[in-house]
């Protein structure tokens, strides 16, 4: 069993072969989720856009950015609504690892243990998407849990309750300024989210990683993306300070 209250999959409700993908590997892992199918790109009018979106970055017609991030913030609203205290959110392009289970569950007995102010604005973060890792001098054995300056992407992470209603309040408030990923980093100044990492991760992101052409940029699908992710994985593991 995994350690929360729901897993969610934040997904586009026409790309089946995501879908597929995400039903067999999380059954496979005996994970049960939901998914968050709203906010799809065509759903979304310029009135969603002003209601929730704010800043240059985030202005102009719907695209597939204000998509992603609204899926996001849904699960945020969809916690406070349902008083859900600890949360996964999954993109549906994560590639999770066979030992994801054991390792997160792992990871939320560390959560737990930190002080109150730090573990009710956590939001920890489980990928290797960005090819960035927790500093081999900081690392400590037997340690899973890292504080950070910053995030590493959405594709994969833990949110508790507490966290969830402050983004979504600030968000209903000022509006979501920038790309999902770069708003909970900013988050830091506005509402004091605290980014955690682990080591190792448990998840790659199969628009990283060539498995899937992304959605949200340019970064393409196919066998050489593939290769080069794998090549420059392996050597900046390797050379990672």
């Amino acid at each position: 069993m995994l350690n929360v209250d729901a897993v969610f999959v934040v997904h586009v409700k026409q790309d089946l072969e995501r879908e597929a993908w995400m039903q067999a590997q999380l059954k496979g892992l005996g994970i049960p989720f939901r998914w968050m199918l709203e906010a799809d790109l065509e759903e979304l009018s310029a009135a969603d856009i002003n209601r929730y979106f704010s800043g240059a970055e985030m202005a102009g017609p719907p695209r597939a950015a204000h998509s992603c991030a609204l899926k996001h913030l849904f699960v945020y609203r969809t916690m406070v609504d349902e008083g859900l205290q600890r949360v996964l959110v999954l993109e549906d392009d994560a590639i999770l690892s066979p030992q994801f289970t054991e390792v997160f569950n792992r990871m939320a007995l560390e959560w737990e243990a930190l002080p109150e102010a730090e573990r009710n604005m956590a939001l920890i973060n489980l990928e290797n998407s960005l090819q960035v890792w927790v500093p081999r001098r900081q690392r400590k054995k037997n340690q899973l849990l890292y504080a950070m300056h910053q995030g590493r992407a959405a594709g994969a992470y833990f949110i508790p309750l507490t966290l969830a209603k402050a983004i979504w309040e600030h968000a209903l408030s000022n509006g979501c300024d920038r790309p999902i990923d770069w708003y909970h980093n900013d988050l830091s100044a506005h509402i004091g989210l605290k980014h955690y990492w682990t080591h190792p991760t448990t998840v790659e992101q199969g628009s990283h990683n060539g498995t899937w052409k992304s959605r949200v940029d340019n970064k393409p699908a196919g066998w050489f993306r593939q290769i080069t992710w794998q090549v420059q994985l392996r050597i900046k593991s390797l050379f990672a300070p």
